[in-house]
């Protein structure tokens, strides 16, 4: 086997040996005639009896014919007059090992894969290297060749590669890189198993926790479960000979594992889930010998097995707790390496789910593809099988066509260049604005690389611009290509409006991160009154209106609604009344049995929007605060709180105003029961009683949950 090699100078003295400069070629008992200027492509099956030979000739010739202009094509095909001429020649072999092979002599260029989705791959990937030498072919709609077309034997470092993006979900795509998909190779996915019930189960199905069945997870030995799975599969996937199915068989997203005396029989503990959900796979395995069984590797399966899983079974092992951007620093790679070592004794056949976007936002630019290539480099190093990249689903993520091309990539040779292939589909991708645009997203990739943080995959504008985001280097980027839209014909314009809908949220989010200061959303006047900048109104209107357009309804994983994010600027942001804030820009010192911790966010003039904790929001953890507000001569007390239940945040269960040791106010606020998102004022009038004096805030939580508080506000 040898590794894949980059295209080179070769590629063009093997594209120029493929093809022949005569006027007329014998075609099928015929005279073809080809009246044009330059070389000629002729194609060809390999074996004449094999009639999938022939159906994948009669692919490239037809795609390759009608990339050359359809009659007027330098391509032909079925040349009986071999001895005089040079061609290309297509063989599907389904017993070989590797996954494609290319070779050379002297007649011309054969080309082997071992499977159909690999042909479809290796045939674009062809045409691709023939359109960069040959201009009468085009090429800006063809992924860039990663291959030469040398003499090779190859095989993937992955044998299952998947995205879950929007453009995975396109058949042709899918087909042009390479990839699978969730929704086409597995019969069960996920956390999925509830699809397999009728209307009413039985309810001993159910996990016994805590003396009780719980809905909320299931019962690994219970024989009408697997009943339930089995008919499932009969019934919508069949037994697997003809077509063979993966299946994940995977408990609930949460800790509880099931402890009835069947489960604890099979070896069951608190929270390990490993043994039961095991042994139903081996069962499953042996009733279906044709389709394949996962477990995982996540939460209460991620302790292995203790004993090997058959041919037909294999485990997902999740990489949510080694985190994008610390590849290079031994920790957690050494314990998911710990952790693959561990299920290697177990099965051979090991796939891992990972993590390719930031779920809380899906507009901000993600700078993950280097952060990828070192993870793949550990995961072929490691002997896996297969990769899950759980990207924004079906929903629009800002380059995630870009980053579905190039992981694709990256899942068939963890070696190739990124920067060039990100150049690359940039540039044939937006003619007028692709240079700018690859830059850019290649100086986030340098800014990733340059830091030893954390790539949040959960985070707000303030995690970004920690890690990669430079506000002044995105607010030219944004500028540049808005111009740039406006001398792009009318299919990049399209593409370019898109584009800079969902950069207008980053916009924003910088501007309403950045308060007061530079590139903020409003700017102190005379006496410190705010001043909303007029840029804004601009940029509000180019995402609402481009939001609706373009359909970007959803912000992120959650679900947070574009509509939504608009309204509260409107509302909370540039409707509001705000009176100067005497505290604005002061350092207040947040005092707990933890210590002190200074919090400048309390002060910074950013105000609050309830759609996220990300908007505004200062976490406080602690059960109980106390805060010291300086003298001011202050008449009243401002202060917002987020409830917000999903989250685990909820508004203080009481808050005391102390001037010394004295209590002169005191505020209990209604506890929200409903889990949306919602904002709870206080504005507690002082009159004089403070008299210029320093006061003190305490401020209680509920005990169960964190409270979360955007600016105290002093107003005089």
């Amino acid at each position: 086997m040898c590794k894949f090699s980059s295209l080179s100078k070769s590629t063009i003295w093997v594209a120029y040996l493929l093809i022949i400069t005569v006027a007329s070629i014998s075609c099928a008992g015929k005279v073809a005639t080809y009246n044009g200027d330059g070389e000629v492509y002729v194609v060809l099956p390999e074996d004449y009896d094999s009639k999938k030979d022939l159906k994948w000739a009669e692919y490239l010739f037809r795609h390759l014919r009608h990339r050359g202009g359809n009659d007027s094509a330098p391509v032909f095909y079925d040349i009986y007059d071999i001895a005089e001429s040079k061609f290309v020649t297509v063989h599907l072999d389904e017993d070989a090992e590797e996954d494609f092979r290319i070779k050379n002599d002297d007649k011309g260029l054969h080309l082997t894969a071992r499977n159909e989705r690999t042909m479809v791959w290796l045939l674009h990937q062809y045409m691709r290297m023939i359109g960069d030498v040959d201009e009468r072919f085009p090429k800006n709609d063809l992924p860039a060749a990663i291959i030469s077309f040398n003499d090779t034997v190859a095989t993937f470092s992955f044998r299952y590669r998947d995205v879950y993006s929007p453009t995975n979900r396109q058949e042709d795509a899918r087909g042009v890189l390479g990839l699978n998909n969730i929704d086409t190779d597995w019969g069960i996915w996920g956390h999925n198993i509830a699809l397999t019930l009728p209307d009413e189960p039985d309810r001993n199905i159910y996990a016994y926790h805590e003396g009780q069945r719980v809905g909320s997870q299931f019962c690994f030995s219970s024989d009408k479960l697997y009943k339930y799975i089995c008919d499932y599969i009969i019934d919508n996937c069949g037994d697997g000979k003809s077509v063979p199915y993966n299946f994940a068989i995977l408990p609930n997203d949460n800790n509880i594992a099931c402890l009835c005396g069947h489960c604890q029989g099979a070896g069951n503990t608190v929270g390990n889930a490993t043994p039961a959900v095991t042994k139903m796979i081996r069962k499953l395995a042996a009733h279906f010998p044709n389709h394949t069984f996962f477990t995982s590797a996540y939460h209460t399966t991620d302790k292995p097995c203790k004993h090997k899983l058959p041919q037909n079974a294999g485990v997902i092992v999740s990489a949510i707790d080694w985190q994008p951007g610390t590849e290079l620093k031994g920790k957690s790679v050494s314990q998911f390496e710990k952790t693959i070592k561990e299920w290697s004794a177990k099965t051979n056949n090991i796939y891992v789910w990972d993590y390719i976007n930031n779920y809380d936002d899906y507009f901000t630019p993600y700078p993950i593809l280097k952060s990828m290539q070192r993870r793949f480099k550990v995961y072929r190093d490691n002997g896996i099988k297969g990769i899950f990249l759980n990207g924004s689903g079906y929903d629009y993520s800002t380059f995630e066509d870009m980053h579905t091309n190039l992981l694709a990539a990256l899942m068939m040779n963890p070696d190739v260049n990124v920067e060039s292939l990100v150049k690359d589909y940039f540039c044939r991708t937006y003619p007028v604005a692709g240079e700018v645009i690859s830059d850019y997203y290649c100086n986030l990739l340098k800014n990733e690389e340059s830091t030893d943080k954390v790539i949040p995959i959960y985070g707000g504008i303030d995690e970004k611009i920690d890690v990669f985001l430079d506000p002044q280097s995105f607010v030219e980027f944004y500028d540049t290509i808005t111009v740039l839209k406006n001398r792009a014909d009318e299919d990049e314009a399209f593409l370019l409006r898109k584009l800079i809908t969902a950069l207008s949220f980053t916009r924003l989010e910088i501007a309403r991160n950045a308060g007061y200061g530079k590139y903020g959303f409003a700017s102190l006047g005379k006496d410190n009154h705010i001043q909303v900048n007029k840029y804004i109104y601009e940029l509000l209107g180019i995402f609402e209106d481009g939001y609706k357009a373009f359909e970007l309804f959803k912000i992120n994983e959650a679900a947070e609604k574009s509509t939504d994010y608009v309204d509260s600027w409107k509302r909370y942001i540039l409707d509001a009344r705000n009176a100067p804030n005497l505290l604005y820009g002061k350092k207040l010192a947040v005092e707990s049995t933890d210590g002190i911790q200074p919090c400048k966010g309390l002060t910074d003039g950013v105000p609050g929007i309830p759609n996220s904790y990300f908007y505004g929001w200062n976490i406080i953890p602690q059960q109980e605060i106390s805060i010291k507000l300086p003298a001011t001569g202050a008449t009243s007390l401002q202060m917002n709180f987020l409830s917000l239940l999903r989250h685990r945040i909820e508004v203080p269960s009481k808050i005391e105003i102390y001037l010394g040791d004295k209590l002169i106010a005191q505020y209990k606020p209604k506890a929200e029961h409903k889990d949306g998102p919602k904002l709870i004022a206080w504005n507690e009038k002082l009159g004089n009683r403070i008299n210029k004096k320093e006061i003190t805030l305490k401020i209680y939580s509920s005990g169960r949950y964190h409270i979360a508080i955007d600016e105290i506000r002093l107003i005089k």
